[in-house]
């Protein structure tokens, strides 16, 4: 661990130490000071080198995408579906069906907004505003306060960042865009003042239209 920091032993009676700049300290005192120094030094190092592990493999599955092409409700539904049947997300705090709100790219990222359902005693709240950033830096999942603290955050991130790397988000974006947008439309004209669940399809249709938009 020492020598990893730049530290040799170079004799152990009398104990005397040098550095790879030159350095050198004699003594068993002065030596255990940097011994203990040295080895915390170490840890430290060791702990940033996990940190850009981790950094280098949530960047991995997005360092190339593009940003363009992602669609918010294909993530919603990976991940309703995985809450469901997957064993990594199905003890997490969120509950659903998640529902998709709105999506955009901002300063080079891509910020998907949703609700998730917190179970109060029994009592499904939604809570809104819940939040994942995806850049070419990696995936980030940002969650409020009911949610905060159990992990639900860091194994939402790790199953997208699995997800990315064998999904193809749909190509046909504008072109299902306009055809949900004419469909809406046209259903639109046709409905009567005494027909709510044909509104509701057209307004189902028009949420649907709306997740294409960035």
């Amino acid at each position: 661990m020492i020598e990893a920091v730049g530290w040799t032993l170079t004799c152990h009676s009398p104990m005397e130490m040098q550095h790879e700049d030159g350095s050198t300290v004699e003594g068993v005192h002065p030596c255990r000071i940097i011994i203990k120094d040295a080895i915390e030094e170490y840890h430290e190092m060791k702990r940033q080198e996990a940190i850009e592990a981790e950094r280098a493999k949530k960047a991995e599955a997005t360092k190339s995408l593009n940003l363009e092409s992602i669609n918010g409700c294909e993530i919603i539904d990976f991940l309703n579906d995985a809450m469901e049947n997957d064993d990594a997300l199905c003890d997490i705090s969120l509950d659903g069906p998640l529902e998709f709100e709105s999506q955009c790219i901002e300063e080079g990222e891509y910020q998907l907004s949703f609700t998730a359902y917190f179970n109060n005693w029994g009592t499904y709240q939604a809570q809104d505003g819940q939040m994942i950033k995806i850049g070419h830096e990696g995936v980030v999942v940002w969650l409020g306060e009911a949610f905060e603290g159990d992990g639900s955050d860091d194994a939402i991130e790790e199953a997208i960042v699995n997800w990315l790397k064998t999904h193809e988000f749909r190509t046909d974006s504008k072109e299902q865009f306009q055809y949900l947008v004419e469909s809406a439309a046209e259903r639109l004209g046709k409905v009567q003042f005494n027909e709510p669940d044909d509104m509701d399809t057209v307004i189902r249709i028009i949420t649907e239209a709306k997740s294409y938009m960035k």
